[in-house]
């Protein structure tokens, strides 16, 4: 129970209560959450998984070069999802995901950036 003399200053120990809560929260929190795609990913299509790459890795499917979905660099994601497979930029929040691959139910994604591949294992299990 919190006792103060007066309503003021036990609105002021609960402000200071709340505020060392969220420090504690804050300083305890181990991932942070980052928004990627909002309703691009919806109804009968849904991200199965996905894969983080870097900026400098030119990723080679068959014939299929996909370098330069966006020029302003960072990390970039590969989605695999029920329709095929989608690269997005993290850099670029306004760009939609760019589909580079059409094949149906994608179940795991993977590139090997040393040797500039991406993996992609769909299809019935």
């Amino acid at each position: 129970m919190l006792w103060a003399s007066t309503p003021i200053s036990q609105q002021k120990w609960l402000e200071m209560i709340y505020k060392q809560q969220q420090l504690t929260r804050d300083r305890s929190m181990i991932f942070n959450t980052v928004l990627l795609s909002e309703g691009f990913f919806s109804g009968p299509n849904k991200v199965n998984c996905a894969a983080p790459y870097s900026k400098s890795c030119h990723v080679f499917v068959l014939i299929i070069v996909l370098t330069g979905i966006s020029k302003g660099g960072g990390r970039r994601i590969v989605y695999g999802t029920d329709d095929g497979v989608y690269l997005s930029d993290l850099q670029e929040h306004n760009q939609e995901p760019v589909k580079v691959l059409a094949l149906l139910d994608v179940m795991q994604v993977d590139v090997l950036e040393d040797y500039q591949l991406l993996i992609v294992l769909s299809g019935e299990i």
